[in-house]
This record gives structure tokens, sequence and C-alpha cells, in this order.
């Protein structure tokens, strides 16, 4: 992904309806916008390959049965990427951030019964090398899950 991206107001004006709607069709976002269906595909196409735009829907993993979710905080001793990358391998691993301060790595976990759970926890992530502690916090549900956190001007 790229950082510190360029965005010209047709850009942010693209980003915030697809916030907004993420499926609205690029005949709707060219009124917004004053640019044809194909030039709007084109920008959002190049937000899409510089990384700053994914489309995807987002579901409740507890809503469609999944068990047993839960943050699952590390500390780690070495560097930290090369263990996010172990970590990024595992497919109930669905969200992972690098942090500073009490924990070097918090990730999300999400599993069909608490066997599965288990299973992750002391056979797929313990046995990585350079975790040094490892907290997790299982949760019941979801409260506030927001994707729509604007665009910088």
């Amino acid at each position: 992904m790229k950082t510190n991206a360029v965005l010209d107001n047709i850009d942010k004006q693209l980003l915030r309806a697809l916030q907004k709607d993420g499926r609205a069709s690029y005949a709707d976002m060219s009124e917004i916008v004053a640019l044809t269906p194909p030039a709007v595909r084109a920008r959002v196409q190049r937000l899409r390959d510089n990384g700053i735009l994914q489309i995807a829907a987002i579901t409740d993993p507890i809503a469609l049965g999944y068990r047993e979710s839960a943050i699952v905080c590390l500390k780690v001793d070495g560097d930290p990427r090369v263990i996010a990358d172990a970590l990024g391998e595992i497919p109930n691993v669905v969200y992972m951030v690098m942090t500073v301060g009490g924990y070097d790595i918090i990730l999300e976990v999400v599993s069909a019964s608490r066997d599965e759970f288990a299973k992750v926890l002391n056979e797929q992530i313990r046995p990585i090398e350079g975790i040094r502690t490892m907290d997790a916090f299982p949760y019941t549900s979801i409260h506030t899950h927001r994707f729509n956190w604007g665009v910088p001007e």
C-alpha cells in the first residue's frame, strides 16, 4: 500500500461516495463529480491499484455462525514485521495491526468452534518464533463497526 498518496478533490468525492454506499454505480458517482462513467471507473481502478481503496462486503462473524471471535494481543521479541508476516498466513487471522505501547501486534481471530479457536492459538500462533506473550480477549458481540470515518481534506 502506498502512503502519502496525493488525492485531488474528485478522488476524495469518489471515496466519500463509496464509503457512504459501496455499491454506488459509476453512473451515480459520475453525477457527483461531473465526469463520464468510464472516467469514474478509471479513477476508482487507480485508487484500487494504488492500495488506497478496497471494495469488500463487511460481515459480522458472529452473525455468520463463527462461535469464537477474539482480539489477541502479542508482545514479541525481534522484528515484529517478520512475526506479522507469519501470522498473516493463518486463515483465521482476519485483521492485524502493529502497535506501540503495551503490545507489539494486535490481531482478530475468528473460528467456527472453541476447539478450532484453541488449535489456532496453541498450534498455529504460539509456535511462531519470537512471540513472548499472548493475551486473548474473546468477544460476544460487535457493538460499533464503522467504515465511514471520512476522507481528510
